[in-house]
């Protein structure tokens, strides 16, 4: 696979809901490489319709559920009704309401779906109906014995896919869990793979996406690798700030305690090192940082030549402000069939430049 070539991505019905729709790691990861632009998705206006249909219906069984269970808790919790105790439970919620606004709100949540991970809907005006006929009479995939008009919606959007290709002259993946085109060929649709096969596929032939895949991992693990800077960075950034203040020649008694970090800028990040179950970044931080300072202050003091000592010295307590330059290299594991990795530890720092402010 080069890296200039952009996969085309059809996907079916099924993926959605093996993976709840919007909640699935997997599908969020597909969903992310199509915002990123490394992949292009697509589904037929079949697919949309189809996926907006079973929104509704999976929304309204939801509510139903949560409206029989709630005719039982009322029922079985009633003793709790003497005590005021969970009051907001045994309000008495308006059922038809809820299942407009929860509908609304799944086909507002799928819109937004399509357009933020720039999901092309392709129209199927272009499908050939002749053709479909043709297959349904021969029994070719996805038709099988039995009751074969229920596949007539998923061989107009296989014949839509396939005179898409046809006509912008690109092969495709059409991925689903729908057995049905298990024995489906065509040159330019490969259906062979399912959501998670296809990951691996384009982690494996595809650098850029497993750069991408990467950087989710370390995108995840900000918070730690904050956390973990901090731990590491502490003692030595005490250390140069007692440097810096132990040279000035107008102080004397100087000793140090680290306060707090200011502010961490993540300057600079790039992948380090790729090993077969660990990568490493390097990431250049600005650090502003404060220290506890207690020192005794030559500047107003007049030094005695006779007795070799000062006269007037102050002692001082005071907040002092430091910036330095750093690079950190944390270190973190990778499961490459699971697309999946963890923030392990900071294999390594270097303070580079460090300054009062």
């Amino acid at each position: 696979m080069r890296k200039s070539q952009t996969q085309i991505v059809f996907i079916d019905t099924s993926i959605f809901e093996s993976e709840n729709y919007f909640e699935g790691r997997n599908i969020n990861l597909l969903l992310h490489l199509s915002q990123e632009n490394l992949i292009s998705l697509k589904i037929t206006d079949i697919i949309y319709r189809e996926i907006q249909k079973r929104l509704e219906e999976h929304s309204n069984k939801a509510v139903n559920l949560y409206k029989n269970q709630k005719i039982e808790f009322n029922q079985e919790a009633r003793i709790l009704r003497n005590i005021n105790l969970l009051n907001d439970q045994f309000k008495k919620d308006n059922i038809k309401s809820l299942k407009e606004n929860s509908r609304q709100l799944l086909l507002q949540k799928f819109d937004e779906t399509i357009k933020n991970n720039n999901i092309e809907i392709i129209n199927t005006n272009i499908a050939d109906a002749s053709e479909i006929l043709d297959d349904y009479f021969a029994i070719k995939s996805p038709f099988k014995e039995g009751n074969k008009k229920n596949e007539f919606p998923d061989a107009f959007n296989i014949n839509t896919i396939k005179h898409w290709c046809k006509k912008n002259f690109h092969n495709c993946f059409f991925i689903t869990n729908d057995k049905d085109f298990t024995n489906y060929e065509h040159p330019q649709i490969n259906c062979e793979f399912n959501l998670s096969t296809l990951l691996e596929l384009l982690y494996v032939e595809n650098s850029d996406i497993k750069e991408e895949i990467f950087n989710r991992i370390y995108q995840d693990s900000l918070s730690e690798i904050e956390y973990e800077t901090e731990s590491s960075l502490t003692s030595s950034l005490e250390s140069f700030a007692f440097e810096v203040l132990y040279n000035d020649p107008w102080m004397e008694d100087v000793e140090v305690n680290f306060h707090a970090f200011e502010e961490i800028q993540f300057d600079i990040v790039l992948i380090n090192e790729i090993k077969t179950d660990t990568f490493t970044y390097e990431i250049e931080l600005n650090i502003k940082y404060s220290v506890d300072c207690d020192y005794t202050d030559l500047n107003s003091a007049l030094y005695d030549k006779e007795d070799g000592i000062w006269l007037g010295e102050v002692n001082r307590n005071e907040k002092r402000n430091f910036k330095a330059n750093c690079l950190v290299y944390p270190l973190f594991s990778y499961d490459s069939k699971k697309y999946t990795g963890e923030f392990k530890e900071i294999v390594d720092y270097e303070i580079r430049e460090i300054e009062e402010i």
